[in-house]
């Protein structure tokens, strides 16, 4: 996935350097962009699926930074807003300080 973001941003840089009045580039420059200095952070984002399940939706958090007892949070607004939470999981992320909570 990175890598298709990398690639996606410099095409990106490239079409706005192009429409700013550079001269277009040939396929061969396009083949040839350099896309490890592109530098890929995630952030903070929320999600809801209805696809495991045709009766009940999944919600995903992904944090960047996990930051303690945020579950109980999480969950005191869904009892807020009179959602049931069957289950729910925590996974760390790779850089080991963000994490992904799932509410089915």
């Amino acid at each position: 996935v990175q890598y298709c973001v990398k690639h996606q941003h410099a095409r990106r840089r490239q079409s706005k350097g192009s429409s700013e009045g550079e001269e277009k580039l040939d396929q061969a420059k396009i083949d040839e962009i350099d896309i490890s200095a592109i530098q890929v952070h995630c952030g903070n984002e929320i999600g809801f699926s209805n696809d495991l399940h045709s009766n009940c939706s999944m919600v995903f958090v992904s944090l960047s930074k996990d930051v303690p007892m945020i579950m109980t949070e999480i969950t005191g607004v869904f009892k807020k807003n009179h959602i049931t939470i069957i289950r729910a999981q925590i996974d760390p992320t790779g850089d080991e300080t963000g994490a992904k909570h799932i509410y089915f």
